[in-house]
């Protein structure tokens, strides 16, 4: 059996390897090395409730990254099948709170790469309207890649219910596993993010 530990390690290192020359490599690099030290003085449930009040993609990719590093993914699929099947056995409550809790970017990103927030704004209110059925007929015409998205908003909420509903000692291993998973982001973002306006070869860490 694989040492949790090892798994945080390897599942970490492609994913802040594929920050390197995004737009938010610095942002995120800030935000990964901070991350560990705001859980250990502000609390778990704080730290992960700050990165999904944020509307910004840096702190929805950091907390992306933290549920994947935990095992909360919905699923791994590829296929738009397995990607509808789990849309398909999702309570539709959480499914309208991911759909609600999307980065105005990935919303814009969603619905036909809307250039301002009037589409965005409009259809948030459209689908709080929805009944159940009407709501999983809109997601099943979603394509591949939106439907990822909102599996992914998905897999957020449902580790921050965890974090909120756990008894204390559900809480004390949860801290401790997001402590370790967060500490392996922040290691090789250190080795492989820059910083704003830094050049490869130059870090001044």
């Amino acid at each position: 059996m694989e040492i949790r530990t090892h798994k945080y390690a390897r599942l970490a290192y492609p994913l802040v390897e594929a920050i390197e020359g995004a737009d938010i490599e610095s942002k995120y690099r800030t935000l990964a090395l901070t991350f560990p030290t705001m859980i250990m003085q502000s609390g778990l449930a704080q730290a992960i409730g700050f990165l999904m009040a944020k509307d910004e993609a840096h702190h929805h990719k950091l907390l992306a990254h933290l549920a994947i590093l935990l095992g909360y993914r919905q699923s791994e699929a590829e296929d738009i099948e397995e990607l509808k099947a789990t849309v398909e056995s999702s309570t539709v409550k959480i499914l309208k709170q991911s759909i609600m809790n999307l980065s105005t970017d990935d919303f814009k990103q969603m619905m036909l790469n809307s250039k301002t927030d009037d589409l965005k704004n409009a259809t948030k209110k459209v689908i709080e309207r929805l009944s159940d059925d009407e709501l999983t007929d809109f997601l099943l015409t979603l394509e591949c890649d939106d439907l990822r998205l909102i599996i992914l908003e998905l897999d957020m909420i449902n580790l921050y219910q965890d974090v909120l509903k756990s008894d204390v000692t559900q809480y004390q291993l949860l801290t401790r596993k997001a402590l370790e998973a967060s500490s392996w982001l922040k290691r090789y973002t250190q080795a492989l993010l820059e910083k704003e306006g830094e050049k490869k070869g130059e870090s001044n860490d």
